[in-house]
């Protein structure tokens, strides 16, 4: 892509970040953290096997990096909803730790990527996070089910 394609790719996703971000605020607002969530996820599920068809023409590039981005980044606001009401006065260490784990969550799915990528080669990445994706949808779902213990 060069220079120019790459910095138009980035702005792209940024953009979808900022858009993402001030969505899942209203969204979780107003249809709740599960809901939200859940929409998300299936959301990344979708989104996700279509980088196992690249390369696709340059536009369909740009919108699924956008709708990536946006529905990637709306999570956190709806994610945090759902930590500060288990945690409740211990809200602050919740989100502090969710912080971090972001961090080995990255770590981990890297290496995870890094052996599909190995082991099936690198269109097999969408499909894999595809069904990541769907591994948390199913943790979420679970999580609702049960409340946390109150103290």
């Amino acid at each position: 892509y060069g220079r120019e394609g790459v910095t138009t790719l980035l702005m792209t996703f940024g953009i979808g970040a900022v858009v993402g971000n001030l969505a899942g605020g209203v969204l979780a607002d107003r249809f709740g953290w599960r809901a939200t969530l859940t929409a998300l996820c299936i959301g990344q599920m979708v989104l996700m096997p279509l980088f196992s068809a690249l390369p696709v023409p340059d536009i369909a590039l740009l919108v699924l990096a956008f709708t990536w981005s946006a529905v990637g980044w709306a999570f956190m606001s709806a994610q945090q909803m759902r930590l500060i009401g288990i945690a409740g006065p211990q809200a602050p260490v919740a989100l502090a730790l969710n912080a971090a784990s972001i961090y080995v969550g990255a770590a981990l799915g890297s290496a995870f990527g890094a052996w599909v990528i190995q082991t099936y080669g690198i269109q097999a990445i969408g499909i894999a996070a595809g069904a990541a994706a769907g591994l948390a949808l199913i943790h979420i779902t679970l999580s609702a089910l049960w409340p946390p213990n109150p103290r």
